[in-house]
């Protein structure tokens, strides 16, 4: 019986799969393991020549990044894919009043980071120009993210892999001019993201506005139902960012920068769960809206049988990793950041839940009803806060990689009961059926 289980799972599958979908998946991965495996290049010279409190610097750099983006896309790239499936025919206006609304919302945060500036370097140790650049740095991320948004919608899995390994190539090349020719240290790293992602976004402006002929018309209905839209997520990207990255202003302010920069390093190894999760998702999210348009009962079973299929193959992927990080940690990473490896097996538990997070949430979106999402959200990522500052009062650092582990298990268990309140899918219905047959 043993051995027929992976035959079944394969059937199974097959029934759900269609070839479209193997073949987005198959070079969405690809260039998500290309793409990832370039961070990994780089691991080995910055742990060589960068210190622990260089890489604590870089990684709140980051969070600071998480935090600021949503006002600054407002998440409209899920509002574009979504009026793309709905008003095919506008989406080339409405495009051009989302880069209105952004670049707006940039002026403003500019405007706000310079009234509170001291307050911003008592919590991430980044003075007024760091915090600045990140500022810019998020909108020409959003540039980015629309020419990828736009290659996902049209299927164009060649061209945003291209577009993200582009970018990786170009990041990995300055950070190595910068530190390793002109001796920078966190701020050549920094620097390199920033230089980096100007250019490609001046290149993404370039092939929005000519290939998909964006045009720049104010239009008051698109602008509202973009912040409508997009605006219901930004709460839900806050509580995101408070699940994931809580951890790290704890870390600093609670222990020291050293540390930090130690789960910094861990979360880069542990992040390749993510990469993958994100690239079955962006292949699976237009297959998956498709289906869903033809309101087929006999569809959405399949969709649930293949679910399932997936939390089981995700949780193996992630042990399969686990045992190979040992390997990982020593032919990439410094011996002075071997201690951050006690943070993985937390870590990566908590990015599985993310991966199946990410299956559940789609129907929320799909049915519009993103405002239900960010209560969820914000309630987990609140209660993150409290839950990581007791857990390493009692445990010590290693309390902030289970605290991150048991938010996401939470937000994935949350999300699935208001999935199947918002959108009737056969979630248990599916097991009576089996059962019976």
């Amino acid at each position: 019986m043993i051995k027929n289980i992976p035959f079944k799972i394969f059937k199974s599958l097959s029934g759900v799969f269609d070839f479209s979908l193997i073949k987005s998946t198959g070079i969405y991965t690809v260039s998500a393991l290309i793409n990832a495996s370039i961070p990994f290049l780089l691991l080995p010279f910055l742990t060589k020549f960068l210190s622990r409190a260089d890489f604590g610097v870089i990684f709140m750099f980051s969070t600071l990044t998480t935090f600021i983006t949503p006002f600054i896309n407002i998440s409209m790239d899920g509002a574009i894919t979504r009026v793309f499936y709905s008003d095919k025919n506008s989406i080339n206006q409405y495009i051009g009043n989302c880069i209105i609304i952004s670049i707006t919302s940039t002026l403003l945060s500019l405007l706000l980071c310079l009234l509170i500036s001291e307050k911003m370097l008592d919590y991430t140790s980044l003075t007024i120009e760091w915090v600045v650049l990140c500022i810019i740095y998020c909108f020409f991320q959003f540039m980015v993210l629309i020419l990828l948004t736009l290659y996902r919608i049209h299927v164009k899995p060649f061209k945003y892999g291209a577009l993200q390994i582009i970018q990786s190539a170009l990041n990995l090349t300055l950070s190595l001019i910068l530190i390793g020719v002109y001796n920078y240290k966190w701020d050549g790293r920094i620097l390199a993201q920033v230089f980096s992602s100007f250019a490609l976004a001046i290149v993404c402006f370039f092939l929005i506005k000519v290939n998909y002929k964006v045009i720049f018309k104010i239009n008051f209905s698109f602008i509202k139902h973009a912040l409508k839209f997009g605006g219901g997520l930004i709460p839900h990207a806050l509580g995101l960012a408070l699940i994931v990255y809580t951890n790290r202003f704890f870390l600093l302010n609670m222990v020291n920068i050293d540390e930090t920069g130690l789960f910094g390093v861990a979360s880069q190894l542990a992040s390749v769960i993510s990469f993958f999760t994100f690239s079955f998702n962006n292949a699976y999210v237009p297959w998956l809206y498709e289906k869903l348009s033809k309101n087929s009962m006999l569809e959405r079973f399949k969709l649930v049988r293949f679910t399932y299929y997936y939390f089981v193959l995700l949780l193996f992927f992630g042990l399969i990793y686990y045992l190979a990080l040992p390997i990982l940690y020593h032919l990439f990473i410094n011996v002075k950041f071997e201690q951050s490896i006690k943070y993985t097996p937390w870590l990566i538990l908590g990015l599985l839940f993310q991966g199946m997070y990410l299956m559940v949430t789609n129907y929320i979106i799909y049915s519009e009803k993103t405002h239900f999402q960010a209560i969820v959200t914000i309630i987990v990522g609140v209660l993150n806060v409290p839950l990581t500052y007791s857990l390493i009062v009692l445990f010590g650092s290693i309390g902030a990689a289970v605290a991150f582990t048991i938010s996401f298990f939470l937000l994935f268990i949350l999300t699935w009961g208001l999935s199947a309140k918002v959108y009737s899918m056969p979630w248990f219905l599916f097991f009576k059926i089996r059962k019976r047959s």
